[in-house]
This record gives C-alpha cells, sequence and structure tokens, in this order.
C-alpha cells in the first residue's frame, strides 16, 4: 500500500529482507540502497507504519464483502504466480474460482 511500490519491487524488498516487518524496521538509508528504490521512495516505506493501517484496511475490505488473497496463501492462483510480476494481493469478491 506504498505508494511507488508495485509487484517488481515489492520482490526486491521481501528477496532482501524476507518479510513486511523487516521491510519496516530498515533505515531509509539501507532501503535506498536497493535497485528501483532511491530516497524519496525511502521515505515513504520509512513513513508507511504511521500512515496506513493495515488491520483497518482489512475490515474495511471485509465490511464491503472483499476478501484479500496474498502471494502466500494457498488459494493464490497459479496462473498468476507463473506472470513476470504477479501482484501480491488480490482484492476478490465473492467465490475465486
Amino acid at each position: 500500500m506504498v505508494d511507488g511500490v508495485g509487484p517488481r519491487l515489492h520482490r526486491v524488498l521481501m528477496e532482501h529482507f524476507g518479510s513486511a516487518g523487516e521491510v519496516f524496521a530498515a533505515a531509509a538509508h539501507t532501503l535506498a540502497q536497493l535497485s528501483g528504490i532511491g530516497t524519496h521512495l525511502a521515505q515513504r516505506i520509512v513513513r508507511a507504519p504511521q500512515e496506513i493501517d493495515p488491520a483497518a484496511e482489512l475490515a474495511t475490505c471485509r465490511r464491503h464483502g472483499f476478501s484479500v488473497l496474498t502471494w502466500s496463501d494457498d488459494e493464490y492462483p497459479q496462473s498468476l504466480r507463473e506472470i513476470a510480476d504477479p501482484p501480491h494481493a488480490l482484492f476478490v469478491e465473492g467465490e475465486l474460482t
């Protein structure tokens, strides 16, 4: 949910740090050294935990009848796993078939 972090940079961050928690624990200068991140995006990533409430976002999705699937969910479509830059999260309305 950080503006500027799409599938490609998400993958770079996860491969380097291993988890979202580790990404958000990293210093801006460490993030900025990664390919494609830079100073401004590193600052947005560092500020994200204070600006984004994941639990509230998920509650909003549920309230509107959406579920969220991430790459780590078993239900994530195999066909999307095979494309070059798959989305990390899918917002699903109804049943995913």
